[in-house]
């Protein structure tokens, strides 16, 4: 069991004795270890921690770091996390220990732009977040299925009772330590959460008094969060965290540049105001999605099995008709040569368009069919 917060007097010794946790932990540990790395400030601390205690264990157990990669991350972010797996990668491989870097992705059928322009699902929202589970969630566990199985193992997170109100009753829930909570969905697991009683400030020094195991200083990652004005979306690997804030929710987070879990996403428009004016097409892409979202007309009447559905008597709308799915990709597109980078995969694109073939045929069989939209004789009528 993991020792009892000490009341550090100072940074150095608050430093000191987190160090000495992580070392413990993992020095008297036979089991593996996950250390879930997004490349944001929490993440990065307990990474730093985990680093510092592999160098000084070289023969304790075998640690993965694991990032998402969920192929719609502001690319700003992406190219940072990409950037600073290389330089652990070198790090680890000059100094020959026991860690090993991994990125998980979406399968292709799972991918952003394979569901919202292939199968026509609307924008997430939080009625239907579809999006956390199949870009992170779901590409995390089968990892640590594929490398780990049902092994016993600890999966370290930079999660912290001080991020909000719901976070901190969260932890509470599923503590059984101090550091130690039990993970919802893998019983052979155990979360380990070092920096659970860090505040925000101590985060940010800790960041900026230490050196990085490779060398150099964390400023690069301090100013890209002072640029958007903090926060980034964890890595997630618990399906509990589908009940925290969504990415943006009570401060500018980093994350998926189409979020529209959220309203506003201030972290790239904090960008584009600190002079990163190759973003504002993404901006203006995810507003133009959220704006025409729930537009009847480019919605269907029927979900993708042909059923008719109702809520409070009013009709649930289905998935973007195909016509509007070509719409989305053409402007997807437009956005694409403006950046001059890659958003969208040549495989996506054939996978949707095998989609929508498929979709093509099964639409006909209801061509022509009127679906009130509501319950009322006088309701408008929407065609399939």
């Amino acid at each position: 069991m993991a020792p009892k917060r000490a009341k550090a007097k100072d940074l150095q010794t608050q430093i000191s004795s987190l160090q000495h946790l992580v070392c413990e932990e993992y020095r008297q540990s036979l089991t593996p270890w996950v250390v879930a790395y997004s490349g944001g400030k929490d993440s990065s601390v307990v990474l730093d921690l985990f680093l510092k205690a592999a160098a000084e264990f070289p023969s304790g157990p075998h640690i993965y770091i694991v990032s998402n990669n969920t192929r719609v991350e502001s690319p700003l972010v992406i190219n940072h996390l990409l950037r600073m797996h290389r330089l652990i990668d070198r790090y680890i491989r000059k100094n020959e220990l026991n860690i090993s870097v991994n990125m998980t992705e979406p399968p292709l059928n799972d991918s952003f732009w394979v569901n919202l322009i292939g199968k026509g699902y609307p924008t997430p929202n939080q009625m239907f977040r579809w999006c956390t589970s199949r870009l992170k969630i779901d590409p995390t566990s089968a990892f640590l299925e594929r490398k780990i199985g049902q092994l016993q193992s600890v999966i370290a997170v930079g999660t912290r009772s001080a991020e909000s109100s719901t976070r901190r009753l969260k932890i509470e829930k599923h503590a059984i330590s101090d550091y130690y909570s039990a993970h919802t969905t893998r019983k052979s697991s155990q979360i380990f959460m070092p920096i659970r009683y860090l505040s925000d400030d101590d985060v940010w020094e800790y960041l900026a008094s230490v050196e990085p195991p490779w060398g150099g200083d964390y400023f690069d990652l301090i100013n890209l969060y002072r640029e958007a004005y903090g926060g980034e979306c964890p890595v997630i690997s618990d399906a509990s965290a589908l009940s925290q804030p969504s990415c943006g929710e009570r401060s500018p987070r980093f994350g998926c540049w189409t979020c529209t879990l959220v309203k506003n996403d201030s972290s790239l428009q904090g960008l584009i105001d600190t002079g990163h004016t190759e973003l504002k097409p993404l901006y203006d892409f995810r507003n133009w999605l959220i704006k025409t979202r729930n537009d009847p007309k480019h919605r269907l009447p029927i979900n993708r099995e042909g059923q008719v559905r109702y809520r409070n008597g009013k009709l649930l709308l289905g998935p973007y008709r195909l016509k509007y799915r070509k719409t989305i990709l053409d402007e997807l597109e437009n956005v694409q040569d403006q950046i001059r980078g890659e958003l969208i995969t040549e495989e996506e694109r054939q996978q949707i368009r095998r989609i929508w073939l498929k979709d093509s045929s099964f639409l006909e069989l209801y061509a022509g069919r009127k679906v009130p939209m509501c319950k009322s004789e006088k309701c408008e009528f929407l065609k399939v």
